[in-house]
């Protein structure tokens, strides 16, 4: 296979042999060999497009060679200028504009030169405004020295591209080092830029047939001593002054104006580093509100081009369409396509945030003047102390808090307190502390409806970033805390209005850490494990079940209450709570006695037997204790043992395995309990009160049931004449049913009375007397209950819903509360009982009552002033036994008188008494003496 060289024309020509064919479906391969002596130029661009193919049978455009390896050197522009000579000294101006080449490499003839003049514009007279693009380009004179150079000394201007192309002659090539020089005159109306830079890279030079790709000339005029920038350039997030967080994804605003026109081609982008965006083509949205003398970039831009690696957002302006320099041009980003703001700081206007253009006009990289600061705003330090930390009760709240940025007038300090409750009902609450005057008038407020307390800073006054606040709310502003608190919970959260975002606080205590009270448990006696599913029932809490639930083991009651009346199966039991230990401990005690350390002794000394294990779930909400049995029935008080704290969580009733009513008697299942005992959960147990109470004394009951006859506004069966008959049958029924259920003779029980209940509207108080068996014979002779004894049988039965009394249709619906304690009384003359009976004798007459009058009046202070005076005389003093004789022996002769009398004269005088004699005469010679 041959081919031919041209060495004229350089060319190399291969024709294709008869019958062969060169397919489009594999490559066309041909090497030529060193012995032909091919020799390759001194110098090779990549991709030269100096090398060219074409073909003539099957006609084919001639084109540049698609991959061309490099040789030697670069081919590039020793020298080329662009200068401008304006016509007047005003802005945009009309200008010649004269070029200069010097190459380093030869331009064949036919090839094309392009240059771009980015920012200029052709104004041909009676050009209308805009940028009416079709009017401003065509064929362009070319004038200068080497101007027959170019085919017809012409050549096109784009205004699209604002590129200028011009095309040599086929007869003459430009020589390595030889230059070119041309240039336009100003009747061809070039009009330019605001500004340019020295050297400015939007003016471009590019000679792809000669390998020479597009790069700025070496030189250019300067335009206007004020370079490329952009006047106005300005991010914000949301609306304008609204505050920025890091790591959110927000609306993203951008405006921005050049000092030059940004023609169609060229692409402004912004540098964002940090940000993040999901899309790469992202989607501009129009302005919240219409905006005038802007330029609202969404009417001819729909995407922008988000490069990830780079961290590039480019607007691209397209072609017919101009960025005006005299206008403020917006874009937005809605916030659904948005941007994801940095997770670290941006400071105000800060300068890692550029904006520069590139394409047919090129500003170079500036910063963006105008950026609001995006920092972590948030409480560096968030501490609240309650005291004391026990849950439902009145405490004192410590608040200690450091903000990372300025606080003003217009960022209220917002505290989310969920669950917490003011029990006096406060709107204004003072605040305490060391910073209190940094909080407006030292008082927040308080809503209830939303938990929230809102301090405000004082007017025109700053908290500066990262000043420690010590605030203090005192118990006597009546915050309760709530049942429950996590340490560090996260529902409770502080923020700043307009400033920083909610966020939770970072210390808090423990609250209520421990398990809850209110369980109930049901346990029948030998059996292993509880035939409660669900300890602690809603509807039973806090006295949302009246009357109160007391019997865990019956389904009426627990259907009463809204619980699970499932106690058919058998569960372990379980102690609920909040942040519960693996090495709580449970104890029994019984209902009499309290939960505290001296009660909790040993399993062996307990009638419940210690579990074979326990094992705590992983929210620490429920601690499980497996197979716990009670040899004993009973009501006992569940003690929980939690962190060294003991606490009463609620009570367990262990029934036996008789059905309902029955009870246990030493084994047996009987329908009655015997005269000395009464049942407690199902068992007969002694009765210690009618062991010591009186047999021969009678006693009332008022006993408190639902009236059936008070219904559908019929009168009330207290309201009812003795006579009636349903109130007859009511009394009747009444004391036959009462009489079977405590199995006692109908005879010993008596209704003395019926009247309204004023306390319970459509209930009655039925007055009972309890009489006594009869005489003292009877009674030592009977097996009946004392009255006394009765009462307390009616007592327990009343507390048991499981006991016969609530099987009964007639007394199901007896007052739950306690009986009134019983009134003694006794039968008076009238067969009525009565506490004290009335008075039957007769008043005596006028005489009987005269005499007993005088006999009080008179009679009687006689009596006592006889009295008196006899006692009286009795203590009066003796007469004196001594006389003057006597007084004149002693003094004479003291042996001629008794001896006893001798003693005292002589006590007499060493006592001062003097005995017989003046006492003061005495004394004057004594004192005369000393």
């Amino acid at each position: 296979m041959t081919a031919y060289w041209d060495a004229v024309n350089t060319q190399l020509m291969f024709t294709v042999a008869d019958n062969e064919i060169i397919t489009n479906t594999q490559p066309f391969k041909v090497s030529i060999g060193r012995e032909s002596n091919f020799r390759l130029p001194d110098k090779l661009s990549e991709n030269d497009g100096i090398l060219r193919i074409e073909g003539q049978g099957a006609y084919i455009i001639r084109e540049p060679m698609k991959k061309i390896p490099k040789i030697g050197e670069d081919k590039f522009v020793i020298e080329s200028r662009v200068e401008f000579e304006p016509f007047t000294a005003e802005v945009n101006s009309v200008a010649r504009i004269s070029f200069s080449l010097v190459l380093n490499t030869d331009v064949l003839p036919n090839s094309t030169i392009y240059i771009k003049l980015g920012g200029l514009e052709r104004d041909p007279p009676g050009t209308p405004l805009g940028v009416q693009a079709e009017l401003r380009s065509g064929t362009i004179r070319l004038s200068g020295a080497n101007g027959p150079l170019f085919v017809g000394e012409v050549g096109y201007w784009n205004q699209d591209d604002v590129q200028l192309t011009v095309k040599m002659i086929s007869t003459v090539q430009i020589y390595s080092g030889e230059r070119v020089q041309f240039f336009i005159e100003r009747d061809e109306y070039f009009r330019l830029p605001y500004s340019a830079y020295p050297s400015d890279p939007s003016f471009r030079l590019a000679i792809p047939e000669a390998g020479i790709p597009e790069r700025p000339f070496n030189f250019s005029t300067r335009v206007s001593q004020e370079g490329k920038l952009f006047i106005v350039s300005e991010i914000f997030y949301g609306s304008r002054g609204s505050v920025a967080y890091p790591n959110t994804v927000v609306e993203f605003n951008f405006r921005f104006r050049p000092n030059v026109n940004l023609p169609g081609g060229t692409t402004v982008r912004l540098k964002l580093p940090g940000f993040t965006n999901p899309y790469s083509q992202v989607p501009i949205g129009t302005q919240a509100v219409p905006q005038l003398n802007v330029q609202d970039l969404s009417e001819y831009v729909k995407f922008g081009v988000w490069n990830a690696l780079e961290e590039t957002f480019d607007i691209a302006v397209p072609k017919g369409r101009k960025v005006y320099r005299q206008l403020v041009s917006v874009l937005r980003v809605m916030e659904a396509g948005g941007f994801r703001l940095p997770t670290t700081a941006l400071e105000p206007d800060d300068a890692r945030l550029t904006i520069q253009a590139m394409g047919n006009v090129i500003i170079r990289e500036e910063p963006i003047k105008t950026s609001p600061r995006v920092v972590e705003r948030s409480f560096l330090i968030s501490k609240y102390t309650y005291s004391p930390p026990e849950n439902q009760s009145i405490f004192q709240l410590k608040i200690q808090l450091m903000p990372t940025v300025n606080i003003t007038e217009n960022n209220d300090i917002i505290l989310y307190l969920p669950r917490f409750v003011n029990t006096l009902a406060k709107l204004n609450i003072h605040i305490m502390g060391e910073d209190r005057f940094r909080i407006d008038n030292s008082m927040g407020y308080w809503n209830e409806t939303t938990s929230e307390l809102r301090m405000s800073v004082p007017y025109r006054q700053v908290i500066p970033a990262f000043t420690v606040l010590d605030l203090r709310i005192e118990e006597s502003q009546g915050f309760k805390l709530p049942a429950t608190l996590d340490a560090n919970d996260t529902t409770l959260q502080i923020a700043s209005l307009n400033n920083i975002q909610k966020e939770p606080i970072k210390q808090s205590q423990m609250v209520g850490n421990g398990p809850f009270k209110g369980h109930m448990f049901c346990m029948y006696q030998y059996e292993v494990g509880t035939r409660t599913s669900s300890p602690i029932c809603d509807g039973a809490l806090d006295g949302a079940c009246q009357p109160p639930l007391t019997d865990p083991c019956s389904p009426t009651e627990l259907a009463r209450c809204g619980c699970n009346s499932r106690v058919d199966e058998v569960f372990d039991m379980k102690i609920m709570g909040f942040n519960l230990q693996q090495e709580d401990k449970i104890h029994f005690v019984p209902m009499s006695e309290p939960c505290e350390a001296t009660r909790l002794g040993p399993y062996i000394l307990n009638p419940f037997h210690a579990p074979s294990s326990q094992a705590v779930n992983e929210e620490r909400n429920e601690v499980t204790y497996t197979g716990i049995s009670s040899i004993r029935t009973g009501m006992y008080r569940v003690c929980a043992v939690h962190v060294d704290r003991i606490v009463d969580v609620g009570r367990v009733t262990v029934r036996p395995s008789c059905p309902v009513p029955l009870v246990l008697v030493d084994g047996a299942c009987v329908q009655h309990c015997p005269r000395t005992k009464i049942p407690i959960a199902g068992e007969c147990k002694r009765d210690e009160e009618a062991l010591y109470a009186f047999d021969d004394q009678a006693y009332l009951i008022p006993l408190v049931m639902t009236d059936p006859y008070a219904v559908g506004g019929s009168a009330g069966i207290a309201d009812r004449l003795s006579s009636d008959p349903e109130q007859r049958y009511f009394v009747y029924r009444y004391v036959y049913e009462l009489a079977k259920i405590l199995n006692a003779d109908p005879t010993r029980i008596e209704v003395a009375s019926l009247s309204n209940n004023s306390l319970a509207q459509g209930s009655v108080i039925v007055n009972t007397v309890i009489k006594v068996v009869g005489t003292w014979a009877d009674i030592k002779s009977t097996n009946e209950r004392s009255p006394f004894g009765l009462i307390s049988l009616l007592n327990a039965l009343q507390q048991d819903t499981s006991s016969q009394l609530y099987q009964s249709t007639f007394f199901k619906y007896i007052d739950r509360n306690s009986i009134a304690r019983p009134l003694a009384v006794r039968e008076c003359e009238d067969s009525k009982f009565r506490v004290f009976c009335p008075y039957t004798g007769g008043i005596m007459n006028t005489l009987e009552s005269l005499g007993i009058f005088i006999l009080g009046v008179l009679t009687v202070p006689l009596i006592v002033s006889l009295f008196c005076f006899a006692v009286w005389k009795i203590d009066r003093d003796k007469s004196d036994g001594i006389d003057e004789d006597v007084i004149e022996k002693i003094k004479r002769d003291p042996s001629q008188v008794d001896l006893k009398l001798r003693i005292e004269y002589a006590k007499s005088w060493l006592e001062g008494r003097f005995m017989g004699e003046e006492w003061q005469r005495a004394r004057k010679p004594i004192e005369n003496i000393i």
